[in-house]
């Protein structure tokens, strides 16, 4: 797997034992795997106690439709620097796909105009975007990170507020 050499590796791998690494290097390659057979993205563990979130980087636009990301975690507790979105889901129902990691994951139309729009304006910045930085479909995780959100914001360099086109 290739490291993309504008968003460097999360340093949250520093001071944990090898026993762990291994077993997140481990996780990180079965979910990629297991992303590729099912066409869909699958996320990687994050470590409630070290206060990890996942944050987004909207890769440049190389000429296709497609909005291509990068998802990476990083422990709040190491102070990285991103910015956060403030906005509404818009109708969950109505979707469009988006590329993380070289993985399909659908986002609300609303986040995808956003995304199209920061592609274009802001390029190479790391962002947390709850509807794609938290896993939606594990309550364990929505929960944890729910409990982490006025550190989230409060931690952010800033954040943008997002009406809509």
């Amino acid at each position: 797997m290739a490291l993309n050499p504008h968003f460097p590796p999360s340093p949250s791998l520093s001071g944990i034992s090898s026993q762990r690494a291994h077993v997140l290097a481990h996780s990180v390659v079965t979910n990629l795997l297991e992303s590729r057979k099912t066409g869909s993205y699958l996320y990687a563990p994050l470590n409630d106690s070290r206060a990890e979130i996942r944050l987004l980087e909207i890769l440049p636009d190389s000429g296709v439709q497609t909005i291509s990301c990068s998802l990476r975690s990083v422990s709040l507790q190491s102070n990285p620097e991103y910015v956060a979105l403030s906005y509404t889901w818009g109708n969950p129902s109505s979707s469009r796909l988006i590329d993380i990691d070289g993985c399909p994951l659908p986002v609300t139309d609303n986040l995808y105009d956003f995304l199209r729009a920061m592609r274009i304006n802001r390029p190479k910045v790391a962002l947390w975007v709850d509807q794609i930085c938290i896993n939606q479909k594990n309550l364990h995780e929505k929960s944890s990170q729910i409990r982490l959100i006025a550190d989230i914001y409060s931690s952010a360099q800033s954040v943008i507020a997002w009406l809509g086109e």
